[in-house]
């Protein structure tokens, strides 16, 4: 669901002023300023003035403000729960039942003027499709497809494996970048599809993301390489059973110091819930240098066992 001219539902926190707007100048003081009551296009506290007013209105019809994830609410009903996520003016409503769906829609419309977009199929980026039986696919073909198209890669040329070993990316041979914003613009990219739904390039976007301050020419050809894997397997998918078992399925390792990253261990985790990632990490072990490779793996699982 979509909020129309959402900003100008908030009221000022504080003492606004504007000057007359052509065509609506007043002939006799023109000179007069207007004061502004409500929120407005524009002004940079807009934004935190909506989210502080649709967090009011969700709480007043009894939904509750998720303590980790403030964008997330979430209502019990004698059906289920139902959940309400928001960005900035659109509402994504998740809800056991139509009819629980159509009171929530009543509710809001009441206070809001909105549109209901119908079912859901792309939300931040993702592209989402439900299955009639109750799966749930999440994918980024489009956006992957945007991203390779605004970066001008070789999307003709197929490859299966996002890194290339024979690539020493900590080697100072490679001269450095004299623009920087292409390899910076190219991670940028990556780290959002890492960390939305392609948990399979977690690391080499971990690895490229230590050389956005000074990259060389060898890792803009290892950031593309990796953005042609993503286009080469954009069809791929998360993919989330309905009536799987509701349980925890984690998994975690470590590497003990690779020869060109001595002496520090990278570590990483997967958390499985009805058959696919809801939360996934692979990052460079800090503060503590593992002597054996049985430490880093120690490390590796406290912190997933904290993530759990």
């Amino acid at each position: 669901m979509d909020v129309d001219t959402a900003f100008l539902n908030s009221t000022m926190d504080e003492p606004v002023y504007v000057k007359q707007p052509p065509g609506f100048v007043n002939e006799r003081n023109p000179d007069y300023v207007w004061e502004l009551y409500g929120g407005m296009y524009g002004l940079k506290q807009a934004p935190l003035l909506w989210n502080e007013h649709i967090n009011n209105t969700l709480k007043k019809i009894g939904f509750c403000r998720h303590e980790g994830e403030h964008g997330l609410y979430f209502r019990s009903t004698s059906d289920g729960p139902i959940y309400i996520a928001v960005y900035v003016d659109d509402l994504l409503v998740a809800a056991p039942s139509p009819k629980i769906y159509d009171r929530v829609k009543q509710e809001l419309t009441k206070l809001y003027s909105m549109k209901d977009l119908g079912k859901v199929d792309k939300f931040l980026g993702l592209n989402i499709h439900q299955s009639s039986n109750g799966d749930i696919t999440l994918s980024l073909q489009d956006y992957i497809a945007k991203a390779a198209s605004e970066s001008e890669i070789n999307t003709f040329k197929l490859t299966q494996t996002p890194l290339c070993n024979s690539k020493p990316l900590f080697e100072t041979t490679s001269p450095h970048l004299k623009d920087i914003t292409p390899y910076q613009s190219i991670v940028g990219q990556l780290l959002f599809c890492a960390n939305t739904g392609r948990p399979d390039i977690s690391y080499p976007v971990s690895l490229l993301s230590r050389f956005l301050r000074e990259p060389r020419a060898i890792h803009l050809e290892s950031a593309r390489r990796v953005l042609r894997y993503l286009y080469t397997t954009r069809s791929m998918c998360l993919k989330y059973r309905s009536g799987s078992q509701l349980a925890l399925t984690v998994y975690c390792d470590a590497s003990h110091g690779a020869i060109h990253d001595l002496p520090h261990s990278t570590g990483g985790y997967v958390t499985l819930l009805a058959g696919a990632p809801v939360t996934w990490s692979s990052k460079k072990l800090k503060g503590v240098i593992p002597v054996p490779s049985t430490e880093a793996e120690y490390i590796t699982a406290s912190e997933t066992v904290m993530e759990i």
